[in-house]
Parts: structure tokens; C-alpha cells; sequence
């Protein structure tokens, strides 16, 4: 009991010191006059030029300011510019109106410091926003630029020390925890150092599916659209570069479905590609991978059972099998994971059969009910329109696109686990590491562990310069050198020996480099190959290249000598 005592007393004494040394250590930080990126959402062309005039009267601060006259166009700037540092917003939107307007924004970017503006004195307005999360609200025509600067100054550092007392509090909370989870001293003793223990241990996920229980999954709309569609009996299909996070988020997915009472299936199509293999092996092959995966190659000879049905074509054999044997046999609803379904593509036959089979099996919902508990999902690195020609028969105007974006900081919380004791700001560490990599999974995780691996601390004040030494030293020189696992050569590999034509693959990526973006062409077999290989994305009817890094190092020279040694 002694020691019991003893041991409680130091971790108080621990959670004490702590908070007075971060207290001492706010009280001794200098002041700064920051770099402001301000975004401005306001509809009236007047007032955007009357705080631009106010903002370049004041010398002492360095500010860039950029405007939207919408609500929906502001929430994509701050989606794409990850550096925004304050709002100002007005409430009277074209698109939204009132304390609507502040709620969606505040909802989209619960981090970002938000300044109100208002038109008129509407106090009861102003002071509903200010509980609901606003910094700050200023009255149009009643401040100066001295008093808005210090308004948003107030607005990022309010903001600031907010996150850091909600991460103290959680901390203290966690801590309290495991005191209050039990008297016995072994118990806490071995409660304390397991929980150190795994944070010692915590690791990023470079490249690969990340298991059911990595620590360091980050959970994106994806996640809850691609369930939740399932739960509806929808066919969905995951088109999306390499290194997306495909993988993972089917895993995860089949981790909940599962858990809900949902019978899951996970076929890997790249064993059957072979361009040696006929038509009547690759069915067989896939039939024999269905059966496999739900259990049932110990109940039913499949060879046998293909024999048997020779009468059939291959494609009708496996309906058959789908309808007589499968739905039989497995109770409940199913969902059939179909991944690196763009392996097809290397077969010397078509398979525009196969895709007609599976739409069927949607078709036939109408007049036999078995068939609503069958679901599909497909998931690769291709377009529906790579994988069929036929619009009739194509199971993709009837299933569910399911767009999988790059991390979003209010979505990649769980990676600041790692990023403790790296930094006195870890939320900023993270958001400027999110502005390198654009959210991109892998390079997200991978510099997140390059950090983590790094013997010393990054000094205060200095994450930004830090950073950019960081990926210049160890991602961007000698990038192919460095790169491991690799994922830049892949890039490169797609766009130089892919089944486009490198030259005009170059020229539109080159046109894109230089012009910071360019309009998206529906039929443009070279812009969905840039798309597929990750190095642009589509933003707003327009493609530009993905992040910073990919724009270091595919930058104009590299284009040029490729160019050149393809001449």
C-alpha cells in the first residue's frame, strides 16, 4: 500500500510540473509579428478591397490575403490550401445566410480560427457564434486595420492555446484513468508501463494495407460513404491511383461489415493474370477463388463440380455456381471484395462477359430476392471505361464511385500520436506536413516516421524550415536513390512506360507544371493516365500537380530530359 501511495503521489507530482512548465514556457515565449495567409469569404467586391487597403496600411505585418465570394468556394480554398491561418467571414452569403454560414465553415475546419464579420449590430448573433466556436467578430465600417490585425493576432493565438489545453486536459484525463482503474499496485504499475510501452512502439504504415488495428489508420469520408453504401446493398467500385489507401480501407471496412454480421469475401485478381491463361482457366481460377474465400472448397469437389457443368460456357458456369451453389450455402448478406480487378487489362481475351455477369446478378434483385444480399465492390487503379466498352452491360452506371481523397487535417488526427515529443506544436508539425505531401497516404506516413525515427527534437519555432531540410535531404535528392519503398519510380515508370504515349503524356504534364493548372478534357486518354499515375489530381474541373514534392522533383528540368531522351 506504501508504495501504492508512493507511486500515485509521483505521477501528481508529474502532471503538476508538467502544466507549470508548459505555463512558464508560454509566459517566456517571445513575441512574434507572424506571416498572415488570411481567407477572406465575402461577397461584395467593396469590402474585400476596403481590408486589403486596411491590411497593406499596416507595416508590421506581413499578410497574404486571399477571397471567395461563396461559401462552397471558400471551403475548397481552405481544402486546398492547407497553410490558411485565419478566416474572415462574412454571414450574408450568396449561398448561405446567418449563423448557417459559420456552422458549415466551423464544421468542415473545427482547427482554423474563425473572425465573424457582420453587416449590421447584431450582437445576439455575434455573441451565438463566439459560443459556438468563433474567435472573434467584427462589425463592418466599425474597426480599423490596427484592430482587425490585432483581432486576428488574438483569433490564432486564442485558438492555439486552446488546442493545448484540450491536449493537456486529455492527457491529465488519461492519466487520472489509469489511477482511478485499480488499487492494486502490480496492476497499475503494469497498466503504466504497457501504456508507455506502446507508445514507444507506435509506428507509421509505410506503403502496404495497414492491419484491423493499426494505430496510425486514418479514417476519411470514404470510409463511412463505402460502409454505409454496402449496408444498402449497393455495388461500389474504389478507382483511384496506387498508394491511395485502397487496400487499407478495404480491410478496415471488412473489419465493421464483419462486425455487423456481414459475410465478406476478399478475391485478389492479379493471381489469375497471366497472358499465357485461356478464357475457360481464368473462370475456373476465379471460381475457384470465390469458393475459397467463403469456405466452401471443404464441402463441394470444385473440380468436379466444373467438369460436370461442360455443357456450360465459362461465364454461365460461374452464374451457375453463384446462383446455385454460393447464395445457397452462405446465409445473410455477402459482399465480394474484387481487388486489382485492373489486372484484367494484361489478359489477351476481353472480359466484357464477366462484367455483364455481374450486372445481371443486380438485374435479377427485381424477380429473385437471393440476389439482394449479393454485393459487389471493385477496387484498382483503371476507369470504368478501361475495364468495358459496352455502356449496356457495364455494372458501373449502377454502382457507387467511391472517391478516395488524400488525408484532410481534421481527418489525419491519429498520426500526431507519433509526432509527441518531436515538437511543442505538433498540430502545425502536422499541417505543414500535410502541405508537402497534399494529404498523399504514403508520403503523409513515411515522412510522419521519418520524423519519429530522428534522434532529436525539432527546435521551437523552426518546424517549417525544419521540415523543407527534412524532405530536401531525404526525399527529393537522389530521390531514386532514396526512394524506398519505393513509390516516386512508380510514378515516373507509369508515365514514361505506360500504355499512352509518353511524349504527349509529358507535353500535357509539362503544360500543367507551368501553368499551375489546366481544364480537365472528358476524353482525354492522356489526362485519365496522369490521373491514374497520382501526379495530378482534379480539383475544381481542373488538374494541377498533386503536392510540392511531386512538383520538386518532376519539376520542369527532369520533363525536359525525358522529352529529350525520347526524341
Amino acid at each position: 500500500m506504501r508504495n501504492f501511495l508512493i507511486l500515485w503521489l509521483n505521477c501528481f507530482k508529474l502532471i503538476v510540473s508538467k502544466f507549470k512548465g508548459r505555463r512558464s514556457k508560454l509566459m517566456k515565449q517571445p513575441t512574434q509579428q507572424p506571416e498572415f495567409r488570411i481567407l477572406l469569404v465575402e461577397d461584395d467586391p467593396g469590402d474585400v478591397e476596403l481590408i486589403q487597403i486596411l491590411l497593406t496600411e499596416q507595416k508590421s505585418l506581413a499578410a497574404t490575403l486571399k477571397s471567395a465570394p461563396t461559401l462552397s468556394e471558400g471551403i475548397a480554398l481552405v481544402q486546398e490550401d492547407h497553410e490558411i491561418d485565419v478566416i474572415l467571414l462574412d454571414l450574408s452569403l450568396p449561398d448561405e445566410y446567418g449563423l448557417e454560414t459559420f456552422r458549415q465553415l466551423h464544421g468542415e475546419f473545427p482547427l482554423l480560427p474563425i473572425v465573424v464579420l457582420t453587416g449590421n449590430s447584431d450582437d445576439q448573433v455575434a455573441m451565438q457564434a463566439l459560443s459556438e466556436g468563433a474567435q472573434d467578430y467584427l462589425i463592418k465600417g466599425e474597426f480599423s486595420g490596427r484592430l482587425l490585425v490585432r483581432s486576428m493576432q488574438y483569433a490564432v493565438e486564442r485558438q492555439r492555446q486552446r488546442l493545448e489545453q484540450q491536449q493537456q486536459s486529455q492527457e491529465l484525463s488519461q492519466t487520472l484513468e489509469v489511477l482511478q482503474a485499480t488499487q492494486a499496485e502490480l496492476v497499475i504499475e503494469n497498466a503504466l508501463l504497457k501504456k508507455q510501452g506502446k507508445l514507444d512502439e507506435y509506428q507509421y504504415q509505410i506503403g502496404g494495407s495497414l492491419p484491423e488495428d493499426a494505430p496510425s489508420y486514418v479514417v476519411r469520408g470514404a470510409d463511412r460513404q463505402l460502409y454505409e453504401a454496402l449496408q444498402r446493398g449497393e455495388f461500389c467500385y474504389i478507382f483511384n491511383t496506387r498508394q491511395m489507401g485502397k487496400s487499407s480501407l478495404r480491410v478496415q471496412t471488412t473489419k465493421s461489415l464483419r462486425a455487423a454480421g456481414i459475410v465478406c469475401g476478399v478475391l485478389d485478381i492479379s493471381v489469375l493474370a497471366n497472358r499465357e491463361t485461356s478464357r475457360e482457366r481464368w473462370y475456373a481460377g476465379f471460381l475457384y477463388l470465390l469458393a475459397k474465400n467463403f469456405g466452401l472448397t471443404a464441402k463441394i469437389n470444385i473440380e468436379n463440380w466444373w467438369q460436370k457443368h461442360q455443357f456450360l460456357d465459362p461465364v454461365q458456369r460461374l452464374g451457375e455456381f453463384i446462383e446455385t451453389v454460393l447464395l445457397p450455402q452462405k446465409r445473410g448478406q455477402l459482399v465480394i471484395f474484387l481487388d486489382e480487378i485492373d489486372s484484367v487489362l494484361s489478359l489477351d481475351f476481353p472480359l466484357d462477359d464477366f462484367f455483364r455477369l455481374l450486372r445481371n446478378c443486380y438485374n435479377q434483385r427485381a424477380e429473385k430476392t437471393e440476389f439482394r444480399r449479393l454485393v459487389f465492390v471493385f477496387l484498382g487503379v483503371t476507369t470504368p471505361a478501361q475495364l468495358i466498352q459496352d455502356p449496356i452491360g457495364t455494372p458501373f452506371n449502377v454502382g457507387q464511385a467511391i472517391q478516395l481523397k488524400g488525408f484532410q487535417m481534421h481527418e489525419a488526427q491519429p498520426l500526431l500520436v507519433g509526432l509527441k515529443g518531436k515538437s511543442s506544436y505538433p498540430q502545425l508539425l502536422l499541417k505543414k506536413i500535410l502541405t508537402w505531401t497534399g494529404g498523399q497516404p504514403f508520403l503523409t506516413q513515411k515522412i510522419c516516421q521519418m520524423i519519429r525515427d530522428c534522434p532529436t527534437s525539432i527546435p521551437r519555432s523552426q518546424e517549417a524550415q525544419w521540415l523543407e531540410n527534412l524532405i530536401q535531404t531525404q526525399v527529393v535528392e537522389n530521390w531514386e536513390s532514396q526512394d524506398e519503398p519505393e513509390h516516386l519510380r512508380t510514378i515516373a515508370h507509369r508515365l514514361l512506360h505506360g500504355e499512352e504515349d509518353a511524349v504527349a503524356l509529358l507535353q500535357i504534364y509539362q503544360q500543367i507544371w507551368q501553368q499551375g493548372a489546366v481544364w480537365v478534357t472528358c476524353d482525354s486518354p492522356q489526362q485519365r493516365q496522369l490521373l491514374l499515375s497520382g501526379l495530378v489530381v482534379q480539383q475544381q474541373g481542373k488538374l494541377k500537380v498533386s503536392n510540392p514534392i511531386y512538383r520538386s522533383i518532376f519539376n520542369l528540368s527532369w520533363i525536359e530530359r525525358q522529352l529529350t531522351q525520347l526524341s
